[in-house]
């Protein structure tokens, strides 16, 4: 297992194997059916104590990881397997459907052993040449040029990866096979489309199934209104009868009254006598109650002298003339306080629609099927210091820049009152290094990134595609380039090729 150039991963067959590629014979769909059966057992890949990472210094962003934390066999190409003496399955190497410069090497165990991020090489038998990735892929009949990849980072629109899938093709130019089916109506095309369609159906005749005369059922109406006739007739009988009869009177048993005293009952008499009656009572009562009752005498409750309140503040003193002048009192009215108000904390930037996003790392990816590429203010990049020399005109002329509606925020967005927003509204060119910058087929500069002198780690990425400059990217945590032209270049490294530490 060898890594060729510190970017490229080299899949061959280790001591003991054989490697197995999905070239669609017989032979190797018996082990890639077996690869299969072991992959839909995984759910998320973990990985292996001696798992490497190709390039080393690649930084690993958020979906990425998400491809391996929630496998789906389906987004991935088993482009071939390597079986062990005893004719097992040892290793699978799996390449990305849509990025194939991506790929993972699992083991048996569904461990990843190796991931790749730039690409891979293959190498089939010991005494076999080393085949491109690209051209692999190709033999298999996976076509790079079908899944183009569009990473926008425009100011109308947020960052979008725009994936698109291959088209249909048949495979057969045979004839299609007529499955059948019900027979459609034609209509004629000298037929008007005002013309209604007559469908004649043909229904069965009546039949009697009996010779003999049908019973008159006579008319509904004149059923009903006869019906109706005889109940009042009847109703209006049923009322006679009831009158003609004698009324019998109706006998209720009351039950008879005992009384519980044989004394005789007061004569209550009218209302004042009753309430006369009932205020003799309650006072006889009351006086028994007194002469009975020997109650002690309630204990007197003990006052208890307040302390005099003594304000912890100095009294303003008052001043008070005397009856001598002959004038009366004045108080000095106390100065009113006055309330405290807070200032609203005001955005340093201005935005008209705030649909910032957020990835954990950032790296510059130019479009190269579009004829983008980067161009790093280094010397190694001597030939095309024309380059960065035109964005550093650029960027000289800039006093204050905007921040896009659609910025990227590398860890995490900043609030709209941070600080370190005001380094954009405030612009000072003097505080800010060109490290790259990318170019399109047309060799002008669409993008620059800027490394701020003061913060290290704080990273913007200037658009100059429209004709007002604009913020598509702050970061604090650094950027890295991923031109596939180039070699993998983290932010380490670009510090190291600009500033030459």
């Amino acid at each position: 297992m060898d890594i060729i150039d510190g970017d490229y991963y080299l899949y061959q067959p280790l001591l003991g194997e054989d490697v197995v590629v999905q070239d669609g014979l017989s032979f190797s769909t018996a082990y890639i059916n077996e690869a299969k059966r072991i992959l839909r057992g995984i759910r998320s890949i973990s990985k292996n104590i001696s798992y490497i990472k190709c390039p080393k210094n690649y930084d690993v962003d958020a979906v990425q990881e998400s491809r391996y934390l929630d496998f789906e066999l389906n987004d991935w190409i088993i482009g071939a397997v390597s079986v062990d003496r005893r004719d097992k399955i040892s290793r699978i190497m799996l390449i990305n459907i849509a990025h194939h410069e991506e790929g993972v090497v699992l083991n048996a165990k569904g461990e990843a052993l190796a991931s790749f991020f730039r690409g891979f090489r293959i190498k089939e038998a010991e005494d076999d040449e080393i085949h491109d990735g690209e051209t692999f892929l190709n033999s298999l009949g996976f076509k790079e040029e079908e899944y183009f990849i569009d990473v926008s980072y425009d100011d109308d629109e947020a960052p979008i990866i725009e994936i698109e899938r291959p088209h249909f093709e048949a495979v057969s130019k045979k004839k299609i096979i007529n499955l059948g089916g019900k027979e459609a109506v034609v209509i004629p095309d000298d037929e008007e489309d005002d013309e209604d369609l007559n469908i004649e159906v043909e229904r069965p005749s009546f039949v009697a199934s009996n010779s003999k005369k049908p019973r008159n059922l006579g008319s509904s109406f004149l059923d009903n209104k006869q019906a109706r006739f005889e109940r009042k007739q009847a109703y209006q009988s049923a009322e006679e009868e009831e009158d003609t009869e004698v009324s019998k009177p109706i006998e209720v048993e009351l039950p008879s009254f005992k009384a519980s005293s044989g004394k005789k009952p007061p004569n209550l008499g009218s209302s004042n006598q009753f309430h006369k009656h009932l205020r003799k009572k309650n006072k006889a009562v009351y006086v028994a109650n007194e002469e009975k009752a020997d109650t002690p005498k309630a204990p007197e409750l003990t006052k208890i002298e307040k302390p005099s309140f003594e304000p912890n503040k100095k009294v303003r003193s008052i001043h008070v003339p005397t009856e001598e002048a002959g004038k009366s009192m004045v108080v000095e009215p106390l100065e009113p306080i006055k309330p405290v108000v807070r200032e609203k904390s005001e955005p340093v930037v201005k935005v008209m629609t705030n649909n910032w996003v957020s990835t954990n790392v950032f790296k510059l990816k130019p479009k190269v099927i579009n004829g983008e590429r980067v161009c790093i203010n280094a010397s190694m990049f001597e030939a095309e210091g024309k380059f960065i020399k035109s964005a550093e005109d650029s960027v000289l002329k800039l006093k204050s820049i905007n921040v896009a509606r659609a910025c990227a925020f590398a860890p995490t967005v900043l609030d709209e009152t941070d600080e370190r927003l005001s380094r954009f509204s405030s612009f000072n060119p003097s505080d800010w290094k060109v490290l790259a910058v990318t170019i399109d087929k047309d060799e002008d500069v669409i993008y620059t990134m800027l490394d701020y002198l003061k913060e290290t780690g704080f990273v913007t990425v200037i658009s100059f595609k429209h004709n007002e400059p604009h913020v598509v990217l702050i970061s604090t945590n650094g950027a890295a380039i991923d031109d596939r032209a180039l070699p993998y270049f983290s932010y380490e490294d670009i510090r190291r090729l600009v500033y030459g530490k």
